[in-house]
């Protein structure tokens, strides 16, 4: 089935951002990543520009564990959203900055 690349939900990314021709559900996932990473680019990059990027601290976060009702899984943590075991409350994240006094 080819995945819609229109705005139809909470999966949906712009069509720039798939992957070639896209007939697999996953590729949204993929599309969604990719806007993201263009995002968070363009951030840094106004930051760069702003003259600021040298005192930021950028923090980073997902959103906890995949929905239960879709093809994504938490494997190998078990639970998805919404559930208190591992797969529906660990979330990944980060911090980065270029100055190690922040």
């Amino acid at each position: 089935a080819v995945v819609s690349t229109q705005s139809t939900g909470p999966y949906w990314a712009p069509p720039m951002f798939y992957p070639g021709k896209c007939e697999r559900p996953r590729c949204t996932m993929q599309a969604m990543l990719n806007a993201a990473q263009d995002t968070m680019n363009q951030t840094i990059n106004k930051f760069k520009e702003k003259g600021m990027w040298n005192n930021t601290l950028l923090v980073y976060i997902s959103d906890n564990g995949a929905p239960e009702e879709t093809y994504t899984s938490n494997y190998p943590l078990r639970g998805y959203k919404n559930s208190l075991f591992e797969g529906g409350i660990r979330t990944p994240g980060f911090l980065y900055s270029v100055n190690e006094e922040i």
